[in-house]
């Protein structure tokens, strides 16, 4: 399933899932007073610390700057 969704989207599936949740906790981040472990809940990141890091990696700061 990995390689027949690469080659559709182009990207590997935990790439495009991570993306995505990011983009949602983006949302989160701008239209809502949650914390940062809610947000993680939210999009579905049951550690905040796994949530802070993937942000990190994806946007270069952290959810809470």
């Amino acid at each position: 399933m990995s390689s027949f969704f690469k080659k559709q989207k182009g990207i590997v599936l935990l790439e495009y899932i991570n993306r995505t949740r990011v983009s949602k906790a983006k949302n989160l981040i701008k239209n809502n007073n949650f914390t940062v472990k809610d947000i993680a809940l939210k999009v579905d990141y049951y550690y905040s610390n796994s949530f802070i890091r993937v942000f990190k990696n994806y946007e270069g700061i952290t959810p809470g700057n």
